[in-house]
C-alpha cells in the first residue's frame, strides 16, 4: 500500500468513497474546492491503481485539522485507515504543534484508532452531526516542535 497526494483525476474516486462512507457526504463541488485550496491537502491510500481510502488535512499554520478520512467499504478492517493515519502523523510531525478532528461519539472503531495514534479527548460538539443527529467527540494530538 502506498499513500500519496491525490491528483485532480482522483477526485471521482474520492467522491465515490465519500458517498459510500457518510450519511451526509460532501458534494463533488466541495471536494473540488478543497482540492483547489492551497491550505488543504488530500492523501490517498492505493493498492496498485485503486484508491482504497483518503484523508483531507487542512493547514492552519501552526496547527492542522483532519477534515475527512474514509476507507472504501470493501477495504475496511484491512489496515487502510491505520496506514493513512501513520502517513498523516509522519507528515505533520515537526510542522504543527497539534492536529484536531471530530468523530461521531458512536464511532468506536475510529475513536480507538485515533487513540492508538496519540489523540486525546478534547471536548464535545453537541448535535454536530445530522442523519442521525449525534454529538461529535473532538480529539487532538499534540506535537513538540
Amino acid at each position: 500500500m502506498i499513500v500519496s497526494k491525490i491528483s485532480e483525476s482522483d477526485i471521482p474516486r474520492i467522491c465515490e468513497i465519500e458517498n459510500r462512507s457518510f450519511t451526509h457526504p460532501w458534494s463533488e463541488a466541495s471536494i473540488r474546492a478543497s482540492f483547489d485550496n492551497p491550505s488543504d491537502v488530500f492523501f490517498a491510500a492505493r493498492e496498485g491503481d485503486k484508491i482504497t481510502g483518503y484523508c483531507l488535512l487542512s493547514d492552519y499554520g501552526e496547527d492542522g485539522y483532519l477534515t475527512n478520512i474514509a476507507v472504501s467499504p470493501e477495504f475496511r478492517r484491512m489496515g487502510v485507515g491505520r496506514e493513512l493515519m501513520r502517513f498523516l502523523i509522519d507528515y505533520v510531525s515537526g510542522r504543527y504543534s497539534f492536529i484536531s478532528l471530530e468523530v461521531r461519539v458512536s464511532n468506536s472503531p475510529a475513536i480507538a484508532l485515533y487513540r492508538q495514534f496519540g489523540f486525546e479527548d478534547a471536548g464535545i460538539r453537541k448535535a454536530y452531526y445530522s442523519f442521525p443527529v449525534e454529538d461529535a467527540l473532538i480529539m487532538t494530538r499534540f506535537f513538540t516542535k
